[in-house]
């Protein structure tokens, strides 16, 4: 039997990109956060043209203000476990 998770995770669809706004507004965050991941796939890019598509809750998250992380939130590596859905965003950045 499939958690609530597991089935949002399986039936949430891509949102492709397709506003200037939308764009100027990922590329000016993932500047100010210098999030070198981010920048390194989607700068000097037209990402309406290259169709970038995400998950609208992925772009929520990803614009949300910093949140405090308890330490039951950190890993045995020390990195946070918020990294993760950084890196479902670039996953669904990649072109389709």
């Amino acid at each position: 039997m499939m958690t609530d998770r597991q089935l949002q995770r399986q039936t949430e669809k891509l949102t492709q990109c397709l506003t200037r706004d939308a764009e100027r507004r990922l590329k000016a965050a993932a500047e100010k956060k210098n999030d070198d991941r981010l920048l390194l796939q989607i700068r000097g890019k037209d990402l309406i043209a290259i169709e970038v598509c995400y998950h609208k809750s992925c772009y929520r998250h990803y614009f949300q203000a910093p949140v405090t992380i308890s330490t039951d939130d950190i890993d045995s590596r020390g990195t946070r476990i918020v990294k993760k859905h950084l890196m479902n965003l670039l996953e669904r950045l990649k072109p389709m």
